[in-house]
């Protein structure tokens, strides 16, 4: 395997790793790990992508498009196919309360072109009032385009000023806390575009300098680093109170600029973490099947929720009320859970493939 394969293996898989916990999460399937969890999952794939970034001498109105553009089609896309169930679970209203339906439609088309789940910062909904239960994961595609269009103007910056990127990623996360105070969110996660980009930067620095592939002359001191770096991810996350914090609402945790800094430690050490253990365990048969899974993100992130909760709504119709947390029943009903949450997209995904294949083979027939 070559080094470039390699490295997208062990990136694929850390992915695939964070991609399950976050479809256990959604499903309150991983109510244990909150705290290491919250404050690094969704750093990781900034982390991921300024890893994999590849510059080029194209100006930035180029670039632009070709970054956003394949991040965007797909967020609408889903979105698009993500409303008609939401719009028939409306169906027992729509003769009752036509007002109501057409007001709660609109405000999740607003939602989606806003691509915010909240739009006062200070609402403490205990659901986000523009998200529908199905789309809201899919926050993530415009945060990643507003993230790219960040790292883009310090990439060049760094290129016209001679601004190392080092040097921009504390001013990027006192910006970050400023626009927190705003007293409305900002579309497409422009409010934490800057604190993304920062991530991304701590990607391409990874790269460029080897860290993950190094090797160490004493391979104790390196796994002494390494716990080192999950202490520090735990003790940040608890510090901070990670299940509270999150770059999708802007709220990085209780202490102001403190805990954006914090936020960002935590995002990069658990990061370097996961993507580690990642590298160390790729030689294994069953890594195949995480690496599977981060290649295709995108899909298990927009329909995950779909099938969680039509699984939540079959369990409730044919068994009863879900199980309390951490009883035996509760293990069986939410292991196939995450399952079907992760499986399910992926099987779609493989017989959307098989069709395209079959169906475009005998039209390539026909045109030779």
């Amino acid at each position: 395997m070559s080094e470039t394969k390699s490295r997208r293996a062990f990136l694929d898989i850390a992915k695939g790793i964070s991609m399950v916990w976050i479809v256990a999460v959604h499903a309150a399937g991983a109510p244990y790990t909150n705290i290491v969890g919250y404050i690094f999952l969704i750093p990781l794939w900034f982390v991921c992508a300024g890893y994999l970034w590849k510059e080029k001498d194209t100006p930035l109105r180029e670039q632009l498009p070709q970054r956003c553009i394949p991040l965007l089609r797909p967020y609408l896309l889903y979105n698009a196919i993500l409303l008609l169930p939401y719009v028939l679970d409306w169906r027992g209203y729509w003769a009752e309360a036509p007002k109501t339906v057409v007001y709660e439609v609109c405000k999740r088309i607003f939602g989606i072109f806003y691509a915010q789940g909240i739009l006062w910062a200070d609402d403490t909904s205990s659901f986000f009032p523009f998200c529908t239960v199905f789309n809201y994961p899919l926050w993530f595609l415009p945060a990643m385009a507003t993230a790219s269009a960040a790292f883009l103007l310090m990439l060049q910056l760094r290129r016209e000023k001679g601004i190392c990127l080092k040097k921009m990623v504390l001013p990027c996360l006192l910006i970050t806390e400023l626009l927190t105070l705003l007293p409305i969110r900002l579309p497409w996660s422009l409010g934490s575009c800057l604190f993304s980009a920062s991530l991304m930067a701590a990607g391409m620095y990874f790269r460029r300098t080897g860290l993950l592939e190094r090797q160490w002359r004493r391979s104790w001191l390196e796994a002494l680093c390494y716990v080192g770096l999950f202490g520090l991810t735990f003790l940040l996350g608890w510090l901070d109170d990670a299940p509270s914090t999150s770059i999708f609402t802007c709220n990085f945790g209780p202490y102001g600029f403190l805990s954006v800094l914090m936020f960002f430690l935590g995002g990069i050490s658990g990061s370097l973490v996961l993507l580690r253990v990642s590298r160390l365990l790729e030689r294994f048969s069953v890594m195949k099947f995480f690496s599977f899974i981060g290649r295709n993100t995108i899909p298990i992130l927009a329909l995950h929720r779909l099938f969680i909760t039509y699984y939540n709504r079959l369990w409730e119709y044919f068994i009863g009320p879900r199980p309390e947390l951490s009883t035996p029943m509760w293990f069986l009903f939410n292991t196939p859970r995450i399952l079907i949450g992760t499986a399910g997209p992926l099987v779609l995904v493989c017989l959307c493939r098989f069709l395209k294949k079959k169906f475009q083979a005998p039209v390539k027939n026909r045109a030779s």
